[in-house]
């Protein structure tokens, strides 16, 4: 007959059929003309007399198992008449008492109601659209995600775009519109540091406020709500997110320095004029392009910006190709104090004819491979990792351990470093090594594993787009490419759960601005949504099944037309009606905020500074001492502070929403940063040599913006005067529309009917609401507003009792009341039911046949007669 099922904390389902002595269940509309369903609730009340509901009871098989927020559906004759969740369990106390447990449940409605939201700003939306939106905000909905890939060794071309749903981004080596991504070409930019660059520019752009300014046309901005990531970077990338402290490929050039794509940016300087820029076979696996290298030969090298390398733990990773040579002794990289081999030789690798690489510390020890590690002729990667700590060298050739050697305490590199090398002996200058290089990174701490080849990412380079807040719609949104050097995959579905059905009907009213007064400190999923239906004066409700549903302003007005599923001929054990002045309405008041867009200005300002921590904050900083740099584990790649800053209209002082802003914020218009908080010190606004230190990330509301400051330098820094331009959107004080029936207020007094809609809308539809309701409301009418029932299984001797669902049409047949088969909308469903079989039910409805409607739309309003209304 009934069956009731709860989920445990292990997922298992736990019959408690078996136990239940009551149950009650209430769902939907119960308010008279209310449009919005209140959180539905479920009690169980249970035999508790072994005590196995009880938590605290260690012997209990349900022990640690019955937990909040599990699902949990109860049926009646094999009928679903509630999906939800466990939100409480209370016990009966005391030795004497009735040893019941009850579990306390909630629908859907309820986690809307606990959940605050704020949404990007909505514009041109209807009902149903603003729903999807809230509901993706509040549950978890199922996320998809598509990958855009480089493909082959063509690169982005000019006027190539790349479409995600309706905004269409475009390449332009000289942007000049919104969407307009900065396209980068091989004569500013070498092939294999293009790719990336390219595609981190594109998700500044689709992701809406990332970036310097360079990267994008910083003009109008309006993000979508989508993610733009990267799922893989290749090698580069992967080098550049370990934060090496110096980092060349080789090939990356500015006249005769090569640059630094490391966390310092010290470029290093060639000499001896080398070959720049050899076209060379792929290097890695996963980059299918040619690479750009550098040729060496001899009185050619690169010299390296020194670092101090004293007593510290450190990494190195070079990619060199060398040529074979029959005698002597050549030197791959290395540093010195600038004084002598011998006693001050800090640190050197060298190479041999037999292809074995001796490693010097101090100029005092050595480790040396196997004959043969080193290949001449192909490309090797060198990995050397130094544990200060652990005394211990590894060194690497690609994912081969080719030297693994315990150094004894007495070898330690005691002297400033005065020069640092690359194919070349640095205590003099000599012992050239021939060949193609192509990289070189130095890391500051022992990465004994992390830089080993077998470490290294293969996949091709690309980034990850998806929705993020639309709903499940969204996860199908369209993407295209127009460019020869990109692809896009198919879905990959990678989370997901607890989001709900949807059931919604087109909205008829389109709203030119919503979530502009929705904060998230005061606005709940729940009361948005109300808003919503308010304004459109729809219905919504959870369906017994779990669907959430919304019905549009025309749906009770068209269920009169609706074929009824059951009767009830004098059936009902009793009813609630009202026949009162409480129903009559001769005065209607329909209220409305108007919306207005001012000019572009200051929309959000921060009279307090930012305080942006750098690499090291104050509460991870390494502590003092010569051992600092001993950590194994990665040095954050910089600091991140996030502040919350509402749009407000300056002029009024009042918080407002905003549009169109700005980004990302212009040095010295919208901000300033200094080493000092009193804004002394080095000026970082747009530091010549660091001018990427500080970044910008903006996730937006209506109602107020996110910034992510992220600080790549090793200290504080202090933003003041920080803002963000765009345009206001302000609200004014409501409009009234007011309709009144002076015969009426004659006969009953003067009865009163305020409604507001939360929204914008449209003034032919507030006046026409106007007309409807007082149109509706000017006399009293019997209205039956519940049925209820006892024990009754079936209505119209064919139809179920619990197979009745909220939107369904019934007639009722009274004598007493002296109606006949008068059509009632249920609008809200309560069950009672006992362990004695007694099972009760409500129907709360609303009558469809006191009035006639006519749906004319808008474009006319007015009483056609005593029976006909439009319908708005």
């Amino acid at each position: 007959m009934f069956e009731v099922t709860l989920t445990l904390a292990n997922n298992a389902p736990l019959n408690l059929t078996p136990f239940l002595k009551r149950l009650y269940v209430r769902i939907g509309i119960h308010t008279p003309m209310a449009g919005m369903a209140a959180p539905g609730v479920c009690y169980l009340r249970l035999d508790n007399s072994d005590r196995r509901f009880t938590p605290n009871n260690l012997s209990s098989p349900h022990y640690g198992l019955i937990v909040p927020n599990k699902p949990v559906e109860v049926k009646i004759d094999g009928v679903t008449v509630f999906v939800g969740r466990m939100r409480r369990l209370t016990l009966s106390s005391g030795q004497y008492a009735e040893r019941e447990a009850t579990i306390e449940c909630e629908d859907l409605l309820s986690t809307l109601q606990a959940t605050n939201i704020t949404l990007p700003l909505q514009e041109d939306v209807r009902a149903d659209q603003l729903i999807r939106v809230i509901t993706a905000r509040a549950f978890r909905q199922t996320l998809h995600k598509r990958p855009l890939q480089y493909l082959g060794a063509a690169q982005i071309a000019e006027n190539d775009t790349v479409t995600v749903d309706d905004v269409t981004y475009r390449f332009k080596e000289t942007p000049v519109q919104a969407n307009d991504v900065k396209r980068l070409t091989t004569a500013a930019t070498n092939p294999a540091q293009l790719r990336y660059l390219q595609l981190e520019y594109l998700m500044s752009a689709i992701n809406g406020g990332q970036g310097e300014g360079e990267k994008y046309f910083a003009g109008t901005k309006q993000p979508k709500s989508f993610i733009a990531e990267w799922y893989n970077r290749g090698t580069t990338g992967w080098i550049r997110d370990r934060n090496p402290v110096r980092y060349y490929r080789l090939a990356e050039t500015n006249g005769t320095e090569a640059l630094d794509i490391g966390e310092n940016k010290r470029n290093a300087t060639y000499f001896g004029s080398p070959t720049l820029g050899v076209t060379s076979s792929p290097i890695y696996s996963e980059e299918p392009l040619t690479c750009l290298t550098t040729t060496l030969v001899f009185g050619q090298g690169v010299s390296i910006p020194p670092i101090d390398m004293r007593r510290r733990s450190f990494s190195l990773h070079v990619m060199v190709r060398p040529q074979a040579f029959s005698v002597g002794q050549r030197s791959i990289v290395g540093w010195n104090n600038g004084v002598d081999f011998s006693t001050d030789g800090l640190f050197l690798m060298r190479l041999y004819p037999d292809g074995n690489l001796r490693v010097f510390i101090a100029g005092v020890w050595e480790a040396d491979s196997a004959v043969g590690a080193v290949t001449f002729g192909s490309w090797n990667r060198l990995v050397v990792a130094f544990d200060y700590l652990a005394r211990t060298l590894k060194v690497w050739n690609w994912d081969t351990l080719i030297i693994d050697a315990s150094v004894p305490l007495s070898v330690n590199i005691d002297h400033e470093t005065k020069r640092m090398g690359l194919g070349w002996a640095v205590y003099y200058n000599g012992e050239y090594t021939p060949g193609d290089y192509a990289e070189f990174a130095l890391f500051l701490r022992a990465d004994l594993t992390g830089l080993a080849n077998s470490s290294l990412p293969f996949p091709g380079l690309g980034i990850w787009l998806s929705a993020v807040t639309e709903g499940s719609w969204a996860n199908t949104m369209p993407i295209a490419e127009t460019s020869a050097a990109l692809f896009i995959d198919s879905f990959a579905v990678v989370s997901g759960a607890d989001y709900p059905a949807l059931s919604l009907e087109t909205g008829a009213e389109v709203f030119d601005i919503a979530a502009d007064e929705w904060r998230e400190d005061d606005t709940n999923a729940l009361s948005a949504i109300e808003q919503v239906v308010q304004s459109e004066r729809g219905m919504f409700w959870q369906a017994r099944d779990g669907t959430l549903v919304f019905k549009n302003r025309y749906y009770a007005n068209e269920r009169t037309l609706a074929a009824p599923v059951a009767k009830t001929d004098d059936h009902h054990a009793s009813h609630e009606a009202t026949y009162g002045i409480e129903e009559i309405y001769n005065r209607v008041v329909v209220s409305c905020t108007p919306r207005r867009t001012l000019a572009s200005g200051v929309v959000a300002k921060m009279n307090s500074v930012i305080r942006a921590p750098g690499r090291w904050g104050a509460a991870n900083k390494p502590p003092e001492g010569a051992n600092r740099f001993g950590i194994t584990q990665d040095m954050p790649p910089h600091g991140t502070t996030v502040v919350k800053v509402p749009f407000v209209d300056l002029a009024r002082g009042r918080i407002t929403a905003a549009k169109n802003l700005r980004l990302p914020p212009e040095p010295f218009v919208d901000y300033t940063a200094n080493e000092r908080e009193d804004g002394t010190g080095v000026d970082y606004t747009a530091h010549p040599l660091h001018p990427d230190v500080l970044k910008f990330a903006v996730a937006r509301s209506a109602t107020d913006i996110e910034v992510t400051v992220e600080n790549s330098a090793l200290g504080t820094l202090f933003i003041k005067d920080f803002q963000l331009r765009g345009e206001a959107i302000v609200s004014y004080e409501p409009v009234r529309y007011v309709r009144e029936d002076k015969a009426s207020q004659a006969k009953y007094g003067v009865r009163e009917l305020s409604v507001n809609l939360p929204l914008p809308v449209k003034q032919l539809y507030a006046e026409s609401l106007a007309e409807y309701l007082i149109g509706r409301y000017l006399e009293p009418v019997y209205r039956i507003r519940r049925l209820s029932f006892e024990n009754q299984r079936y209505l119209d001797a064919n139809v179920p009792i619990v197979s009745i669902d909220i939107g369904d049409v019934i007639t009722v047949t009274d004598y007493q009341l002296m109606i006949t088969n008068q059509k009632y909308l249920v609008t809200g469903i309560s069950y009672a039911l006992d362990a004695h079989k007694t099972l009760n039910v409500e129907f709360s409805v609303r009558p469809l046949q006191d009035v006639t409607f006519w749906l004319l739309g808008d474009a006319t309003y007015g009483k056609l007669d005593e029976t006909t209304r439009l319908g708005v």
